[in-house]
């Protein structure tokens, strides 16, 4: 069991099924009533920059945070207690960051966002899983939406 998990999800897709499998395991394997999941985006700069004016920054991170409340909702329990961030920047560099600076025990993440179902895993992953301080989980579903 694990007292501190991070579940870093990707917001930009159109459906969210996929996040389904990453967020029951990290249910499956945080220490309960004390555990925390923290689940987190990342906008990254080059996105925020290039498409919305810093005006509507604020707004794009106000969605995001509102997608990831959402998601929480509909796949994880109440009885376990989460935290929920939106990041700026370069989406592995800040997912370790926020890794590290929250001591998580754990990140669970999800091999590859749905349209990249022919590989096993994706670079973000892959790159999250060789640089972390801590145990990489990295979840393939395999259901199809």
């Amino acid at each position: 069991m694990y007292s501190k998990i991070l579940v870093p999800i990707d917001t930009s897709y159109k459906s969210d099924y996929w996040l389904k499998a990453p967020l029951r395991t990290a249910y499956e394997m945080v220490n309960h009533p004390d555990g925390v999941i923290h689940v987190m985006s990342v906008i990254p700069r080059n996105i925020l920059e290039g498409y919305y004016p810093n005006i509507y920054i604020k707004e794009v991170i106000d969605e995001t945070k509102k997608k990831l409340e959402a998601i929480i909702e509909e796949y994880l329990s109440r009885d376990v207690r989460v935290d929920v961030s939106v990041e700026e920047g370069a989406i592995c560099h800040e997912i370790l960051r926020v890794a590290r600076e929250e001591s998580v025990d754990a990140i669970v993440i999800a091999s590859h966002g749905p349209i990249l179902k022919d590989y096993v895993i994706g670079s973000n992953a892959a790159h999250i899983a060789h640089h972390a301080h801590c145990s990489v989980v990295i979840v393939r579903d395999n259901a199809e939406e």
